[in-house]
């Protein structure tokens, strides 16, 4: 079982470094395991997110995103390349909505990254 927000209501709530209730340290609940995570935006073709390694190094897992309030479309290459540099952070193991139009993508470069990096597509 996951949990997961987005990194704007994981800075905004600083869970991680201040405030971590007792409950995120549950690994396991009534025989389940439990994974804790978030959502990050993908701020340029750099791969760029919106949180600091000091946070993530604290989840179990990420999911990158591109969104239209914190990345500007590019080319095809340009955000083909952003996928790939933000996928290459070892706590990103998924990509989110890598099939939005409003971000064209080379689905076959993308596909053989994500493989490599041993990330999945959501």
């Amino acid at each position: 079982m996951g949990f997961l927000t987005t990194a704007r209501e994981l800075c905004f709530r600083n869970f991680f470094l201040f405030q971590k209730p007792s409950f995120l340290s549950q690994k396991k609940r009534f025989g389940i395991d439990i994974l804790y995570g978030v959502e990050l935006n993908i701020l340029d073709s750099a791969g760029h997110t919106d949180l600091s390694d000091e946070l993530l190094n604290n989840l179990d897992y990420a999911i990158i995103s591109m969104h239209r309030q914190n990345y500007r479309s590019g080319s095809v290459s340009q955000n083909t390349e952003a996928y790939i540099n933000a996928m290459k952070h070892p706590a990103v193991k998924i990509l989110g909505h890598c099939d939005d139009t409003h971000f064209p993508v080379d689905y076959e470069t993308l596909a053989r990254a994500a493989l490599r990096e041993n990330v999945i597509l959501k």
